[in-house]
């Protein structure tokens, strides 16, 4: 009869856990657990301009972390949703989310939905896809595996 596997045998550590927090345009990562002395904090800074981070969205595995950052693309033209390793901070993939997507340029400026930095993410299906709300109100859904934005939201306003 062999004896039951522990979890240290199944290099499975039910004491660790990591905590993210933004700060300006930076990214911290601490790596909790039982001992303080083992504890560790990684910086991350995934906008090379100190774009200030918005919000953040850890995948289902907890291996990447997903950031909005609250300055729109039509002023600088920049990538405002990035992708990193949640354990080196290397950056996996960037996109812009408020170019090529929101409606034809008239109807835009009609909606006054020009200049609208995202605000939100978060992950779902297992993490294939990307919810990012922005500052107009709209929500719109990516596929990252086709890398395309398969779905759209509008605010409307009532006067």
């Amino acid at each position: 009869m062999t004896a039951p596997a522990t979890p240290e045998a199944n290099n499975i550590n039910n004491n660790k856990a990591s905590l993210a927090v933004l700060s300006g345009s930076k990214l911290l990562v601490l790596d909790i657990n039982d001992e303080p002395q083992n504890q560790k904090i990684r910086t991350f800074d995934p906008y090379s301009n100190d774009f200030p981070i918005c919000s953040l969205a850890w995948n289902h595995n907890q291996m990447v972390i997903a950031t909005a950052s609250g300055v729109s693309t039509d002023d600088l033209g920049h990538d405002n949703i990035v992708l990193l390793s949640s354990q080196s901070g290397q950056t996996l993939d960037s996109f812009q989310h408020d170019a090529d997507w929101k409606q034809q340029e008239q109807q835009r400026l009609e909606k006054n939905l020009g200049n609208c930095p995202a605000t939100s993410v978060g992950f779902g299906g297992k993490s294939r896809y990307l919810c990012v709300g922005d500052a107009s109100g709209a929500v719109c859904l990516w596929d990252l595996k086709k890398r395309l934005r398969v779905r759209q939201f509008f605010h409307t306003f009532s006067d």
